[in-house]
Protein backbone atom coordinates (compact mmCIF):
# COMPACT_ATOMS: atom_id res chain seq x y z
CA UNK A 1 0.00 0.00 0.00
CA UNK A 2 1.17 3.44 -0.63
CA UNK A 3 3.09 5.17 2.06
CA UNK A 4 1.56 8.43 1.88
CA UNK A 5 -2.03 6.57 2.06
CA UNK A 6 -0.83 4.53 5.47
CA UNK A 7 0.12 7.89 6.77
CA UNK A 8 -3.27 9.58 5.81
CA UNK A 9 -5.38 6.38 7.38
CA UNK A 10 -2.88 6.85 10.05
CA UNK A 11 -3.81 10.26 11.35
CA UNK A 12 -7.32 10.56 10.34
CA UNK A 13 -8.86 9.30 13.29
CA UNK A 14 -6.54 11.90 15.35
CA UNK A 15 -7.72 14.28 13.00
CA UNK A 16 -11.47 13.77 13.85
CA UNK A 17 -11.19 13.99 17.53
CA UNK A 18 -9.47 17.27 17.25
CA UNK A 19 -11.93 18.54 15.23
CA UNK A 20 -14.88 16.95 17.17
CA UNK A 21 -12.77 18.42 20.23
CA UNK A 22 -12.03 21.83 18.33
CA UNK A 23 -16.10 22.36 17.35
CA UNK A 24 -16.88 21.23 21.42
CA UNK A 25 -14.86 24.01 22.82
CA UNK A 26 -15.80 26.59 20.48
CA UNK A 27 -19.71 25.43 21.47
CA UNK A 28 -18.52 25.59 25.25
CA UNK A 29 -17.08 28.90 24.48
CA UNK A 30 -20.26 30.69 22.72
CA UNK A 31 -22.78 28.84 25.79
CA UNK A 32 -20.38 30.44 28.38
CA UNK A 33 -20.83 33.67 26.95
CA UNK A 34 -24.58 33.50 26.97
CA UNK A 35 -24.55 32.62 30.19
CA UNK A 36 -27.11 34.65 32.11
CA UNK A 37 -26.34 35.92 35.83
CA UNK A 38 -29.29 36.42 37.98
CA UNK A 39 -30.27 37.86 41.02
CA UNK A 40 -33.21 39.21 43.61
CA UNK A 41 -32.83 42.31 43.88
CA UNK A 42 -34.73 45.79 45.28
CA UNK A 43 -35.79 48.79 42.36
CA UNK A 44 -34.49 52.36 42.88
CA UNK A 45 -34.86 53.82 39.21
CA UNK A 46 -34.92 54.21 35.75
CA UNK A 47 -31.69 57.37 36.14
CA UNK A 48 -28.88 56.74 37.93
CA UNK A 49 -26.82 59.69 39.59
CA UNK A 50 -25.66 61.47 36.53
CA UNK A 51 -29.54 61.46 35.70
CA UNK A 52 -28.70 59.23 32.80
CA UNK A 53 -31.01 56.26 31.43
CA UNK A 54 -30.36 53.33 33.07
CA UNK A 55 -32.09 50.71 35.05
CA UNK A 56 -30.70 50.68 38.69
CA UNK A 57 -30.96 48.49 41.57
CA UNK A 58 -29.75 47.49 45.24
CA UNK A 59 -28.66 44.00 46.39
CA UNK A 60 -27.17 43.98 49.99
CA UNK A 61 -27.46 48.19 50.15
CA UNK A 62 -24.70 48.03 46.70
CA UNK A 63 -26.12 50.04 43.80
CA UNK A 64 -25.45 48.93 40.48
CA UNK A 65 -26.54 50.04 36.98
CA UNK A 66 -27.79 48.01 33.93
CA UNK A 67 -28.69 48.89 30.55
CA UNK A 68 -32.35 48.40 29.96
CA UNK A 69 -33.56 47.21 26.09
CA UNK A 70 -36.97 48.52 24.86
CA UNK A 71 -37.87 44.53 25.22
CA UNK A 72 -38.29 44.97 29.41
CA UNK A 73 -41.48 46.55 30.89
CA UNK A 74 -40.91 50.15 32.44
CA UNK A 75 -43.26 49.19 34.96
CA UNK A 76 -41.07 49.09 38.42
CA UNK A 77 -41.40 51.53 40.57
CA UNK A 78 -39.11 52.28 43.66
CA UNK A 79 -39.27 49.63 46.49
CA UNK A 80 -40.29 46.72 44.34
CA UNK A 81 -38.00 43.09 44.99
CA UNK A 82 -37.71 42.05 41.56
CA UNK A 83 -35.91 38.89 40.16
CA UNK A 84 -33.62 39.99 37.00
CA UNK A 85 -30.62 37.91 35.09
CA UNK A 86 -28.78 39.87 32.90
CA UNK A 87 -25.48 39.17 30.75
CA UNK A 88 -22.08 40.12 31.46
CA UNK A 89 -20.53 39.90 28.04
CA UNK A 90 -23.21 42.32 25.94
CA UNK A 91 -23.05 45.97 26.77
CA UNK A 92 -24.90 48.70 25.64
CA UNK A 93 -23.51 51.80 26.83
CA UNK A 94 -21.20 52.95 29.42
CA UNK A 95 -19.93 49.06 29.31
CA UNK A 96 -23.25 48.19 31.69
CA UNK A 97 -24.19 44.90 31.47
CA UNK A 98 -27.67 43.83 29.67
CA UNK A 99 -30.75 43.51 31.08
CA UNK A 100 -32.30 40.26 29.87
CA UNK A 101 -35.32 39.49 32.27
CA UNK A 102 -36.91 41.35 34.96
CA UNK A 103 -40.03 40.45 36.65
CA UNK A 104 -41.75 41.84 40.14
CA UNK A 105 -41.91 39.26 42.90
CA UNK A 106 -43.07 41.57 45.35
CA UNK A 107 -44.80 45.14 45.48
CA UNK A 108 -42.79 47.96 47.38
CA UNK A 109 -44.30 50.65 49.55
CA UNK A 110 -45.17 52.81 45.76
CA UNK A 111 -46.25 50.47 44.12
CA UNK A 112 -48.81 49.20 46.79
CA UNK A 113 -49.62 53.57 47.75
CA UNK A 114 -50.22 54.02 43.87
CA UNK A 115 -53.06 51.24 44.06
CA UNK A 116 -55.08 53.78 46.70
CA UNK A 117 -53.83 57.12 45.29
CA UNK A 118 -53.79 58.07 42.02
CA UNK A 119 -51.14 60.48 42.46
CA UNK A 120 -50.82 63.14 39.51
CA UNK A 121 -48.43 65.50 40.21
CA UNK A 122 -47.54 69.14 38.35
CA UNK A 123 -44.55 70.88 38.37
CA UNK A 124 -42.26 73.36 37.68
CA UNK A 125 -38.35 74.23 38.33
CA UNK A 126 -36.21 77.33 39.17
CA UNK A 127 -32.90 75.32 39.38
CA UNK A 128 -31.56 74.83 35.88
CA UNK A 129 -31.55 71.06 36.06
CA UNK A 130 -31.15 68.25 33.43
CA UNK A 131 -33.74 66.96 31.79
CA UNK A 132 -33.09 63.50 33.02
CA UNK A 133 -33.48 64.88 36.51
CA UNK A 134 -37.03 66.70 35.49
CA UNK A 135 -38.16 63.27 34.76
CA UNK A 136 -36.59 61.51 37.87
CA UNK A 137 -38.09 63.88 40.13
CA UNK A 138 -41.42 62.60 39.50
CA UNK A 139 -41.10 59.48 40.87
CA UNK A 140 -38.78 61.19 43.71
CA UNK A 141 -42.09 62.90 45.28
CA UNK A 142 -44.39 60.13 44.35
CA UNK A 143 -42.13 58.05 46.78
CA UNK A 144 -42.06 60.48 49.33
CA UNK A 145 -45.68 60.71 49.44
CA UNK A 146 -45.59 56.48 49.85
CA UNK A 147 -43.24 57.01 52.73
CA UNK A 148 -43.63 59.78 54.87
CA UNK A 149 -45.27 60.52 58.11
CA UNK A 150 -45.73 64.02 57.81
CA UNK A 151 -48.90 65.17 59.09
CA UNK A 152 -49.11 67.93 56.48
CA UNK A 153 -48.65 65.58 53.32
CA UNK A 154 -51.40 62.81 54.44
CA UNK A 155 -54.07 65.71 55.17
CA UNK A 156 -52.77 66.76 51.28
CA UNK A 157 -54.03 62.92 50.39
CA UNK A 158 -57.09 63.12 52.30
CA UNK A 159 -58.04 66.85 50.32
CA UNK A 160 -57.17 64.69 46.92
CA UNK A 161 -59.86 62.28 47.94
CA UNK A 162 -62.55 64.74 47.87
CA UNK A 163 -61.97 66.24 44.36
CA UNK A 164 -64.32 65.46 41.18
CA UNK A 165 -63.32 62.30 39.80
CA UNK A 166 -65.36 63.55 36.35
CA UNK A 167 -63.52 66.16 35.56
CA UNK A 168 -59.66 66.26 36.08
CA UNK A 169 -59.36 70.24 36.10
CA UNK A 170 -62.60 72.14 37.80
CA UNK A 171 -62.77 75.09 39.99
CA UNK A 172 -62.42 73.47 43.92
CA UNK A 173 -60.13 70.20 42.98
CA UNK A 174 -56.69 69.97 43.77
CA UNK A 175 -53.28 68.80 42.82
CA UNK A 176 -50.06 68.39 44.29
CA UNK A 177 -47.82 71.00 43.14
CA UNK A 178 -44.10 71.14 43.46
CA UNK A 179 -41.10 73.13 42.41
CA UNK A 180 -37.62 72.10 41.85
CA UNK A 181 -36.27 74.96 43.98
CA UNK A 182 -32.37 74.60 43.89
CA UNK A 183 -29.31 72.76 44.75
CA UNK A 184 -27.88 73.55 48.35
CA UNK A 185 -25.23 72.37 50.63
CA UNK A 186 -26.90 70.95 54.35
CA UNK A 187 -24.15 68.80 56.53
CA UNK A 188 -22.02 68.39 54.00
CA UNK A 189 -24.74 66.88 51.65
CA UNK A 190 -25.28 68.15 48.21
CA UNK A 191 -29.02 68.27 48.01
CA UNK A 192 -31.45 69.55 45.42
CA UNK A 193 -34.22 71.40 47.15
CA UNK A 194 -38.09 71.01 46.45
CA UNK A 195 -40.54 72.69 47.50
CA UNK A 196 -44.02 70.63 47.71
CA UNK A 197 -47.44 72.00 47.69
CA UNK A 198 -50.92 71.79 46.77
CA UNK A 199 -52.38 73.63 44.32
CA UNK A 200 -56.55 74.21 44.39
CA UNK A 201 -57.82 75.08 40.88
CA UNK A 202 -59.62 78.30 41.38
CA UNK A 203 -57.41 78.87 44.05
CA UNK A 204 -54.10 79.60 45.89
CA UNK A 205 -51.19 76.84 46.44
CA UNK A 206 -50.20 76.03 50.00
CA UNK A 207 -46.97 74.78 50.87
CA UNK A 208 -46.58 71.36 52.29
CA UNK A 209 -42.66 70.66 53.12
CA UNK A 210 -40.01 71.52 52.00
CA UNK A 211 -37.60 68.21 50.97
CA UNK A 212 -34.23 67.64 50.18
CA UNK A 213 -32.70 64.86 47.87
CA UNK A 214 -29.21 63.65 47.14
CA UNK A 215 -29.02 62.42 43.73
CA UNK A 216 -25.51 60.54 45.01
CA UNK A 217 -27.43 58.11 47.08
CA UNK A 218 -31.27 58.59 45.75
CA UNK A 219 -31.60 59.70 49.61
CA UNK A 220 -35.01 61.96 50.36
CA UNK A 221 -34.14 64.14 53.88
CA UNK A 222 -36.78 66.65 55.34
CA UNK A 223 -35.81 69.05 57.89
CA UNK A 224 -36.46 68.65 61.42
CA UNK A 225 -38.41 72.10 62.20
CA UNK A 226 -36.80 71.73 65.92
CA UNK A 227 -32.84 70.47 65.40
CA UNK A 228 -33.22 72.09 62.41
CA UNK A 229 -30.83 68.73 61.03
CA UNK A 230 -31.57 66.79 58.27
CA UNK A 231 -33.80 63.53 58.95
CA UNK A 232 -33.49 60.58 56.31
CA UNK A 233 -37.24 59.59 54.81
Amino acid sequence: MNKKLLFLLAILPFMMSCNGQEKKVQENTLHAKKELKAATVEFISYWDKNDTRSFITSKAGNEFSLTCPDSIDRNFNQGDLLEIKWNDTDTVHYDLPLLVSAHRIKEGPLSIFLKKHKLELQYSWKYECSGGFVAKSYSIIQYYFSITQNEKAKQALVALSKNDPTKKVKVGNKIIDYIIEKEIILEKKKLIMLNIGIFTYGGARTKIEDVYYENETNTIYELNQNTHKLVEI
